[in-house]
């Protein structure tokens, strides 16, 4: 259906909606782990908004339980720097990462 009235910023062809969709620049990197970090910190800022909207009905409880996460990374960090001798060693053992090969 076709507007009878089409505002200015709008078009009213509805064929002309496709035409704006593929000139559409979103100012991601390409595919690859640099467009990934992009979508993560996208993500992360539209999550925090969202849930602590004075709109969301659990912001209270979701405020309540990110405090406690932030709490508990930040003693972590500092049990990891208490850990850590001079020199770069640490007094705890080590782990070991392993990475898979590309199935490419």
């Amino acid at each position: 259906m076709i507007n009878p009235d089409p505002s200015p910023d709008m078009p009213s062809d509805p064929d002309d909606h496709v035409i704006l969709m593929t000139n559409w620049e979103t100012e991601l990197r390409n595919e690859g782990f640099g467009q990934y970090k992009q979508i993560i910190k996208l993500r992360s800022k539209y999550n925090n908004a969202i849930m602590s909207s004075n709109i969301n009905e659990r912001k209270d409880d979701i405020m309540v339980e990110a405090q406690k996460l932030f709490k508990e990374g930040a003693h972590q960090t500092l049990v990891m720097l208490a850990n850590t001798k001079v020199g770069g060693s640490t007094s705890a053992k080590r782990k070991t990462v392993t990475f898979s090969t590309n199935l490419t």
